[in-house]
């Protein structure tokens, strides 16, 4: 309740705050970006390949020719 009252009374009577993003700062929101995209594609990537490789040992006739999956 006491967290209720601070978070009302902070509403109501803001304080201005004489700020600003530093330049450096976008750069790292992009890196984290990037990375959480990259990190993403080579997780599903894993698991397909997972899936995959699973798949051509239970049925070793479905397998490509060259080798490859």
């Amino acid at each position: 309740m006491k967290f209720l009252n601070i978070f009302i009374i902070m509403l109501i009577f803001p304080k201005v705050a004489y700020a600003y993003i530093d330049p450096g700062m976008m750069t790292i929101v992009l890196q984290v970006l990037g990375s959480i995209f990259v990190g993403t594609v080579v997780f599903f990537r894993s698991i397909k390949e997972f899936i995959l490789r699973f798949y051509y040992k239970i049925f070793p006739s479905k397998k490509k020719k060259n080798g490859s999956l």
